[in-house]
Formats: structure tokens, sequence, C-alpha cells
């Protein structure tokens, strides 16, 4: 991706001139996380021609319109170190993230550290990943960006 659109440039600056001063200062997790929820729902919005459905155990389904029911499954590990961040606030990314795979986006709900440490996350990302075997889905692709990564891949 070498030619970003405006809106890409935008954002990019608002995390690197706003986002990431104001986060240098915080303290509260519990404030991190809201400013966090907060800008991911000013930033992002859901493309129109992907529907999005929530299983049992929390994890957002992303469906591209005119996908077959058996499309190949792209299983989205959102970013936030570990810390910050849900399914919701990566949802806009992820149905983008469908839709231009030509796949069914899965963003499975896992645990946060502090409250929960290392390695909650990583136990729940692989309980996700066998349901979704035990359920006859198992990713053709796993992905695992953050607001980071994403700043990389851009450039």
């Amino acid at each position: 991706m070498s030619a970003l659109a405006w809106q890409d440039r935008f954002w990019r600056g608002v995390a690197y001139w706003v986002d990431r001063p104001v986060l240098a200062v915080i303290g509260s997790q519990a404030l991190l996380r809201a400013l966090f929820a907060l800008s991911s729902r000013m930033g992002s919005r859901m493309p129109r021609d992907v529907a999005m459905s929530w299983d049992k155990d929390g994890a957002r389904w992303f469906h591209p319109q005119g996908l077959a029911g058996d499309a190949p499954v792209l299983m989205y590990i959102h970013g936030g170190g570990f810390t910050i961040g849900s399914p919701r606030t990566h949802a806009a990314l992820a149905a983008y993230l469908a839709r231009a795979t030509g796949m069914v986006a899965v963003l499975p709900r896992y645990r946060l550290a502090p409250a929960h440490p290392c390695p909650a996350a990583r136990e729940d990302i692989i309980a996700a990943h066998g349901r979704l075997v035990a359920m006859g889905r198992a990713p053709v692709a796993l992905a695992a960006l953050g607001a980071f990564l994403q700043q990389k891949a851009a450039r």
C-alpha cells in the first residue's frame, strides 16, 4: 500500500500527533480503555455491504455480501497489546478485511491484561481457534493487527 487515501493519512496523523502523546500520560487502565473505545467509534465506519453477527462466546462474525455459506474463514486477532480493544473497537477494520479478502472474518473475544495476566489472552485465542475447528470452520488465514502494525503496513 503505497498510496494512502486522505482519510488514512488523517487518522494516521491523529494516531501519531494526538493519541500517542495522550496515551503516554494516562495512568488509568479504565480511562485508557474508555478513550480507545471512543476514538475507535469516531474513526471507523462499517461498510454497508458486510453483515455482522455475534456468537455465544462473544466473537463477532463478518459476512461480505455475495459470499457462499462455506466461504473461507479469516480469524482476526485485534490489536491493543492484549490490554485494550475488543471485537467492537476493531469491527470496522475486520469488516473491511473480510470484504477485501473475500472471506468471512471472525474476531474472538479474549481476556485483557492487567486484570487477566499472560497467558490468559493466548489461551482464549487458542480456545477460539479450537471452537472454529470443531465447528468445521477452521481458519485458512490468521491476522493480528493493531494500530502500530497497520501504520507499518501502510508505509
